[in-house]
């Protein structure tokens, strides 16, 4: 502060900053919504996966899979994913 009381240094504009947070609130909830709408045994993966990070190995050991069907699982939850988000994040929605 200045000796005459005012504030010596420029204030930011944080309302970019807000923006941003809004949006990242808004594409979390629908990354999450779309999560949720996956069929059950590609979700368990993704989360398996993404989420816990095992490996592919320890997905199908849990799961009594083999690691391609895993692999496989784990690629058709995240096209499910991407699909879902695709037009929020291209500006559609």
């Amino acid at each position: 502060f200045a000796e005459d009381g005012h504030f010596e240094r420029a204030v930011v504009d944080w309302s970019p900053l807000a923006e941003k947070a809004l949006e990242d609130h808004e594409l979390g909830e629908r990354l999450r919504a779309a999560v949720e709408a996956l069929p059950e045994k590609y979700r368990v993966v993704l989360m398996l996966a993404d989420y816990e990070h095992l490996s592919m190995q320890e997905i199908a050991e849990l799961l009594h899979l083999t690691v391609p069907a895993v692999k496989t699982r784990l690629h058709r939850a995240r096209l499910g994913v991407r699909e879902a988000v695709t037009d929020y994040l291209d500006g559609r929605t």
